[in-house]
Formats: C-alpha cells, sequence, structure tokens
C-alpha cells in the first residue's frame, strides 16, 4: 500500500493545481467581459435628460446603434437602448443589460429626426423590416414589425409575465399601430403583391394565423390552425 501512496499524492497535488488553474481562468475571463463591457458603455452610450424622472434634472444613459437603411425609402432608423435599473449583467436584448426601447427614424437631407415612442419605458424584442422581397433584395420596405412589451402586472420589471403585442409602423415612423396582444410570435411572412401582412402567433391556447392590410395595418382574416391546449 505505501508504494502507492505517491502516486496518490501526486495525483491529489495534480487535481488542486487543475482546480486553481480553473478558478484563475474564471476570475479572468470575468475581469476581461466587465472591462470590455464598461469601456463599451464609455465609448457607445450618451448620458441625457431623463423625461420620466419626477425632478426634471435626472439623466439616462442610452445607447444608439444599429443605423439601418430601409430599402426603397429615404429614410433610415436607429436603435436606442436603456439599461434597466439595477441590471449589471449581459441580457439576450443587448449588451451589458442594455435592451433595445425605442426607435429614431432619420430622413435624408435636413429632416427632423422622429421619435416612434414618446419615453423609453418599453422593450422592442424583435424588429423586423416587412417587404415583398422575393428574390429582390433591393423591394421597398412595407413596413416594420416588432414584439413591445411593458409592464402591464405592475410588477416593475418588464419579463415574460408581461404581454408581447406586436405592433406594426410604416417606414416613414407614422401609423403606429398595436395589434391584439398575443403570448409569442411564431413566424410573420408578407403577400406576394405585398397587399397583406400575416402573423402566425400563440392567442389563448391556440395557434392563430392573422392577416393585416398592409395599407392601414387593418385586420383582414384570422384562423386558427390548431388547438394547443
Amino acid at each position: 500500500m505505501s508504494e502507492t501512496n505517491p502516486f496518490f499524492r501526486w495525483l491529489y497535488r495534480g487535481l488542486a493545481l487543475s482546480a486553481l488553474a480553473m478558478v484563475l481562468l474564471v476570475g479572468y475571463s470575468t475581469i476581461v467581459s466587465m472591462w470590455n463591457t464598461n469601456d463599451w458603455q464609455r465609448n457607445r452610450t450618451v448620458d441625457v435628460p431623463d423625461a420620466d424622472s419626477p425632478s426634471g434634472v435626472e439623466r439616462r444613459r442610452l445607447t444608439f446603434n444599429n443605423l439601418t437603411e430601409l430599402a426603397g425609402t429615404s429614410m433610415r432608423t436607429v436603435d436606442v437602448g436603456a439599461q434597466r435599473s439595477g441590471r449589471v449583467v449581459m441580457s439576450s436584448g443587448g449588451y451589458g443589460g442594455f435592451e433595445t426601447h425605442n426607435l429614431v427614424f432619420l430622413p435624408q437631407g435636413n429632416g427632423d429626426a422622429k421619435w416612434l415612442f414618446p419615453n423609453n419605458n418599453q422593450e422592442i424584442n424583435q424588429k423586423k423590416t416587412i417587404c415583398a422581397c422575393g428574390e429582390d433584395a433591393d423591394a421597398p420596405a412595407i413596413a416594420i414589425f416588432m414584439l413591445v412589451s411593458r409592464d402591464n402586472n405592475g410588477d416593475g420589471d418588464i419579463d415574460e409575465s408581461d404581454a408581447v403585442v406586436p405592433t406594426l409602423v410604416k417606414p416613414d415612423g407614422t401609423g403606429v399601430t398595436e395589434l391584439m396582444p398575443v403570448a409569442r410570435v411564431l413566424d410573420t411572412d408578407v403577400g406576394n403583391d405585398g397587399s397583406s401582412i400575416g402573423i402566425l402567433c400563440e392567442v389563448e391556447g391556440a395557434l392563430v394565423y392573422r392577416e393585416f392590410a398592409s395599407g392601414d395595418f387593418r385586420m383582414i382574416s384570422q384562423r386558427i390552425v390548431t388547438k394547443i391546449l
């Protein structure tokens, strides 16, 4: 038995060194991630007056990124991100806790910028440009489709317990139309002639396909695909 003791001693030492190396690696990765996040926030964020503060003098840190030209139009959009109160970790909706809360439309030339929402109290969980593209990548945009969430239950946070509201807006930032709340949206499509926009969604235990006119976003039809519950 004594002949095997040195082997086990070296084995235990190796395991201890491996564990120490793993701890150091995790610590190093954490420090680098925090440094990158702070550096990104310094270079990509802007402190602006918070319109929702009671005093009117508080400031809020916002991000302005994802500058995108809408095909076939004279308009560009900019995503506006804000950091949730107390959020210090990375999230699926943004970098370093920043999530998209608003959208700015920028016309070409000297036109004024237009903010989609009057405040930043909502979250835009998904944004998609709708067009009757087919194989034509330069086909003009018909609308912008978004999934918008707000603190509907009043618990002070926007999460999975709040309703998701499919929202359509015209490429120039007008005609904002919030459709009926749904549990989730599975897919969207557009008619071949661009006259309609389809949304496949889950509503009250059923998979439903809803079709909307692309001109004024009124609902044209609704049909149940299948019951889920």
